[in-house]
């Protein structure tokens, strides 16, 4: 047996193997929580800031907070961070992630000419796509041949797609978690 002490808490504990770290399961997520963290919680509120309508699950998977986002350790922190913010600063960024009024309005087939951008469903005013993208991509190259005037009788101009803005990372740079993390 082995006296150490835990990189947590402080502790003193008894161990059957010298290389233990913690003392506790709980210690141990917590450091692993905290080993995975790539933002700090004040960033995570500035990137919260700066993409408004970027969307809640969006934002969750593309500030990570770590190798495996899917631990419910890690998907508990965000919520976590929104709502001390909401009591502290009496500021909603869950409401401001999800405001579809920032939301750009573009024609279908110049969504698909563009590659598809993270589009809005049905949930945020969408309906389902009915065309071809192949008779998407003709009306879309005559509408390039008019010079991209407005003709209210043309088929393109009927539908419309909801698309989520782009993330903007401000002065923050996005970090990839390193592989030594993954277990």
């Amino acid at each position: 047996m082995y006296r150490l002490k835990c990189e947590v808490c402080n502790e003193h504990f008894l161990s059957r193997h010298s290389t233990a770290q913690t003392c506790s399961n709980f210690c141990g997520h917590v450091m692993n929580m905290t080993k995975r963290q790539l933002y700090s919680d004040e960033e995570i509120i500035h990137l919260a800031l700066l993409n408004p309508g970027y969307g809640f699950r969006a934002f969750c998977k593309k500030v990570k907070s770590g190798a495996r986002s899917d631990t419910p350790y890690e998907l508990q922190r965000i919520p976590y961070i929104f709502e001390q913010c909401k009591k502290e600063l009496k500021l909603d960024l869950y409401a401001h992630l999800n405001n579809p009024d920032y939301m750009e309005t573009m024609y279908l087939d110049e969504w698909i000419a563009k590659g598809r951008p993270r589009a809005g469903t049905k949930h945020t005013g969408q309906q389902g796509s009915r065309m071809k993208q192949s008779k998407m991509m003709a009306a879309y190259r005559e509408y390039e041949e008019a010079d991209f005037k407005y003709d209210r009788n043309h088929r393109r101009t009927h539908r419309k797609v909801k698309v989520f803005p782009e993330f903007n990372w401000g002065s923050i740079e996005e970090r990839i978690p390193s592989d030594n993390e993954e277990e």
